[in-house]
């Protein structure tokens, strides 16, 4: 069986989604979600019916249609830090995800924003906010389930850290060698 790669025109996707350096992929249920960093923008992909959407971030079509250098320049539209509902939500340089609580939330690092964000997805949109802030360019997240942790990798200060669920509690997580 052949695969079509889902960022090029025509193919798999109706919309055209083109990507701006994906970077974090996550599962759930029949959608996959794609962190597009440099696009800052969340978009899902139904693996069953061949659709794809963006869900939160803005989605200019002059930098999602077109690949000129002179299109570059309006990513800096993209940019910002505001939670919110679909393209009124702002990421800078989104570079993680992972699953949450529910099939329809995935956590993402918001890197330049110093910030882990839940993406909460309904229907065509999905409504962002912010979990954790004051953290130093996290790059990496995962969801424990069963303890309910969120565990981040906070690249800037070279470390991990953990963050209790419902408390918005950010704690250091100590090894010890041996």
């Amino acid at each position: 069986q052949a695969s079509i790669p889902l960022g090029l025109e025509g193919g798999f996707l109706a919309d055209r989604l083109r990507f701006i350096q994906p970077m974090g992929l996550t599962a759930g249920g029949t959608n996959l979600f794609i962190v597009d960093s440099d696009g800052a923008t969340i978009r899902t992909v139904n693996l069953v019916e061949g659709y794809s959407r963006t869900v939160a971030g803005s989605k200019s079509d002059s930098i999602l249609g077109s690949s000129e250098d002179s299109d570059a320049v309006n990513l800096i539209e993209n940019f910002g830090d505001s939670d919110g509902v679909g393209s009124n939500a702002r990421f800078r340089y989104p570079t993680a995800s992972s699953g949450f609580d529910s099939p329809d939330k995935i956590l993402v690092t918001d890197t330049l924003n110093n910030k882990v964000k839940v993406v909460s997805i309904k229907g065509k949109s999905a409504r962002v906010h912010t979990l954790c802030s004051q953290l130093n360019y996290p790059q990496g997240v995962v969801y424990d389930r069963e303890k309910r942790l969120v565990y981040v990798a906070n690249t800037g200060a070279d470390e991990i850290v953990v963050v209790e669920g419902d408390k918005k509690k950010v704690l250091q997580l100590n090894f010890s060698s041996t």
